[in-house]
């Protein structure tokens, strides 16, 4: 069997996976010397994160059938580039398949990159690689502050493109956004964390609390301040979690490009007599000043470690979160008072179709009352179009096709302060 016809037996797997939390698909088909084709899917569980990868699925159903002989591998899913396995996959197939045993990534775009298990070595065994050879660091850096001071704005501005929305209204961001930054001699993944202020709402408690326990993952902790904002009572709630980590924090004194240079001085000093800072860096995330000089002061603190992710790989999230995010971010910057912050989004379908260049995309935008559905749809739907427009060509962007975006709007009463629609929504694992 060729690479092509193997490449299928795993989209046809696809069809079949079971992710109701992600919507993320995944299909394997495994090659065996006899011309055996044993093919998996990726199955999540309520705990959203905890799945069984498709790689996995069929290798452990080759080797539950007594079958130990492999020579093929391919794997492939919806994603912008060839679906990369994770490390716990990586690490079964260093045990249980040839080392030089080729597999496949693939995505349903047709686009294709072929390697070997060897090459694909898990992070722990990396991790003894860099160690000995002490030519490479990595590390988690957490990016924390008051909501609004551009924190999201940063981090795009160091990969180079968009993976976390923006806009002026405060608590853009909800969930914790990981972006990758890889060069020859480091990876640094950056954790974008909902802005941190005092809740109003059990939406607002659980951003939160998320932004609070990255503290605890991080190697290092960038704390950004607004300059043109100054002091806030926020910015103490941060620093009192501050003093509770042990990892080296940054001070960050964001949009300097918007305040005179002898208005900064007393700014850090101030902050400077709440906490000691291990670095303070004036920047200006939108304009780009002084964002080298903080990459290079990263780089300096970050421990010697693995390439966690490919090279190539700029986030950990699937396409469909970044895709119902753009579509938030045009409805944040499309309407005003309380509408911005009653809205979820909710991918339904992202399927592209066969032989064409050609993506559907169903999603439902829900809000809180009839009005603000009123509001989003607009007089004779003409806001709604508006937002889908917006969206559609970043989401086209990102996909690198053409996109059908179809939206509808629908009322939850209160589903900010419902756990089990929080869970739905994506905001709350399912064990909490």
């Amino acid at each position: 069997m060729d690479d092509r016809r193997l490449i299928e037996a795993a989209k046809k797997a696809m069809e079949k996976a079971y992710v109701p939390y992600s919507h993320f698909h995944v299909g394997a088909a495994l090659m065996t010397k006899s011309g055996k084709v044993i093919t998996g899917f990726n199955i999540e569980n309520a705990a959203y994160s905890v799945c069984n990868c498709a790689e996995r699925t069929a290798i452990f159903k080759a080797f539950s059938e007594g079958i130990k002989d492999y020579t093929a591998l391919a794997v492939i899913a919806e994603s912008p580039r060839p679906v990369t396995p994770c490390g716990a996959c990586r690490q079964v197939m260093s045990e249980l398949c040839p080392k030089d045993m080729r597999v496949i990534l693939a995505n349903t775009a047709g686009k294709t990159q072929t390697t070997t298990v060897a090459e694909l070595l898990p992070g722990l065994l990396i991790r003894r690689i860099w160690t000995m050879s002490k030519t490479f660091k990595s590390g988690f850096v957490a990016i924390v502050g008051r909501p609004n001071v551009g924190k999201s704005t940063l981090l795009n501005r160091v990969l180079g493109q968009k993976i976390a929305i923006m806009s002026d209204k405060a608590q853009t961001t909800r969930n914790k956004i990981r972006g990758i930054y890889t060069t020859d001699e480091e990876q640094v993944i950056f954790i974008d964390t909902p802005g941190i202020h005092k809740p109003k709402h059990r939406l607002g408690e659980v951003m939160t609390s998320l932004a609070l326990d990255t503290l605890n993952e991080a190697d290092l902790i960038l704390f950004l301040i607004d300059a043109e904002q100054g002091y806030g009572r926020g910015d103490q709630f941060i620093i009192d979690f501050l003093k509770k980590t042990e990892s080296p924090v940054f001070l960050l004194v964001n949009k300097i490009d918007k305040v005179h240079p002898d208005d900064l001085l007393p700014l850090i000093d101030r902050y400077r007599q709440l906490y000691t800072f291990s670095e303070v860096i004036p920047l200006s995330a939108l304009q780009g000043q002084n964002v080298s000089a903080l990459l290079g002061q990263i780089k300096a603190y970050l421990p010697e470690g693995p390439k966690y992710y490919p090279e190539d790989q700029v986030t950990d999230h699937p396409e469909r979160f970044i895709a119902a995010e753009l579509i938030r971010e045009k409805i944040l910057q499309m309407t005003r008072d309380e509408v911005p912050h009653s809205v979820a989004v909710i991918i339904d379908k992202m399927k592209r179709k066969p032989g064409r260049n050609l993506t559907d995309v169903q999603a439902t935008i829900m809000v809180e009352r009839p009005s603000q559905k009123g509001i989003i749809i607009g007089r004779a739907g003409s806001m709604l179009k508006k937002i889908g427009t917006l969206a559609r060509k970043e989401i086209e962007a990102m996909l690198g096709s053409r996109v059908f975006l179809e939206l509808w709007v629908k009322v939850d009463k209160n589903w900010r302060d419902k756990d089990e629609e929080l869970k739905n929504f994506g905001y709350m694992d399912r064990d909490e």
